[in-house]
């Protein structure tokens, strides 16, 4: 192909592949026993994974979920405890944390960041 065709080729390309605006997210911690998990940006994606994972003591603990965004911004509070029917308990020895959230785009690209949590 020409020099012209190429040219041509990418600006159709380019006119026609719609913009990715990367989504927006953050990472906090609230009183020592909860985590909280900020989204925006995301109506457009097809899903977004998050997983937690923290050290209480020497024992590894942490949860996981998915979202499939109906808005376009979305938060998830996580417990650092335990609880049953009766109460909560809340993990006393947190030591170092890590946060991974998956934003899925409906083309299936992945895109993913990473927090660190001290306590």
């Amino acid at each position: 192909m020409n020099k012209k065709i190429w040219t041509l080729v990418l600006f159709v390309f380019l006119v026609s592949t719609p913009a990715f605006a990367a989504p927006g997210s953050s990472v906090r911690l609230i009183k020592k026993q909860n985590v909280v998990i900020s989204l925006s940006g995301i109506k457009d994606l097809k899903s977004v994974n998050y997983e937690l994972t923290y050290l209480n003591g020497v024992k590894e603990e942490g949860a996981v979920g998915t979202i499939l965004p109906k808005k376009d911004t979305e938060s998830r509070t996580i417990y650092l405890g335990t609880c049953s029917k009766e109460a909560c308990t809340p993990h006393k020895n947190l030591k170092s944390g890590k946060v991974t959230i998956k934003f899925k785009t409906k083309a299936g690209v992945v895109t993913t960041k990473r927090y660190s949590l001290k306590f």
